[in-house]
């Protein structure tokens, strides 16, 4: 989001998947079942500034439904980001069906006011594919639907979604060449691939659009297999250095957001929420 001088700070809804009652494979159920207006609330009573709305957890996806999530978002005095992809995204580029998706979601985008869509190109499984031939696929894809979201003054944010290094990210982008396309830079999903995210903080740059800040304790098993367990933990608790990590964003894209998200919890730090309470003091410590 480039709307303010400093990084605006926000939370993505999929960090309490499991409130919505996605239940992923190391994980238990919870009780209890939040709808949309639960996490907005819970995001303003957190005091953030900005939510990233995953499109899978949305109960109303009509234009009606979209316009009056607009206006839910704003009364909290919010701004908002949407978030189409998940789980797989764009399959890689083979599926026209989740083209279609995409398309669909840059309307809904426009129709709610949000002028950041972060999507997905491909999930962890995808890894086990040459990112060339991915490329291949993807390049007329992308290229439509940053064109769509040129017109709706729309720009789009692809994230590292496991599926790609950075290096392979930022060739496909230079590769479609439109201005309003670049990066939704997620810490943890680097890692997952191999990657150090100072370094693909450094590579980015002025294409980060916005961060999922995440931080993990690191399974030696996991090395090498981004589709293994990455348990998330609290920011600061972990095995990326997500000061530094940020750092170079700081520099290059200073005021795209910054937005704590993530996956399925260690067991040392089961509660997402007190997870999100303890990582929101840890960046507001950061910007101070």
């Amino acid at each position: 989001m480039r709307t303010a001088s400093r990084p605006t700070l926000g939370i993505d809804s999929f960090t309490y998947h499991r409130y919505f009652g996605e239940v992923g494979e190391w994980e238990e159920p919870l009780p209890m079942r939040w709808s949309t207006v639960d996490f907005l609330d819970r995001a303003a009573d957190l005091g953030v500034e900005s939510v990233s709305l995953q499109t899978v957890f949305l109960e109303d996806l009509s234009p009606g439904g979209m316009r009056a999530l607009r206006e839910e978002v704003a009364s909290r005095g919010l701004s908002s980001v949407l978030a189409w992809g998940h789980r797989s995204g764009l399959e890689s580029g083979t599926s026209p069906a989740r083209f279609d998706e995409a398309m669909i979601c840059l309307d809904l985008a426009a129709v709610m006011g949000v002028r950041l869509v972060r999507i997905v190109c491909g999930d962890q499984l995808a890894w086990l594919t040459p990112p060339e031939q991915r490329k291949d696929h993807l390049v007329p894809m992308l290229s439509r639907l940053a064109r769509r979201a040129w017109q709706l003054d729309i720009e789009l944010a692809i994230e590292n979604h496991a599926d790609l290094a950075m290096v392979d990210l930022v060739d496909l982008i230079g590769r479609v060449g439109a201005p309003n396309l670049g990066i939704c830079l997620d810490l943890g999903n680097a890692v997952r691939v191999g990657d150090d995210p100072v370094e693909c903080a450094a590579l980015a740059g002025p294409l980060v659009q916005m961060v999922h800040v995440k931080d993990l304790a690191v399974q030696e098993d996991s090395v090498g297999q981004p589709w293994s367990w990455w348990p998330s933990v609290p920011l600061g608790r972990g095995d990326i250095d997500v000061p530094a990590a940020l750092e170079p964003i700081r520099g290059s894209a200073p005021s795209a957001g910054w937005f704590v998200e993530m996956g399925n919890m260690h067991p040392d730090h089961s509660d997402e929420d007190a997870a999100v309470v303890e990582s929101l003091e840890f960046l507001r410590a950061l910007l101070r």
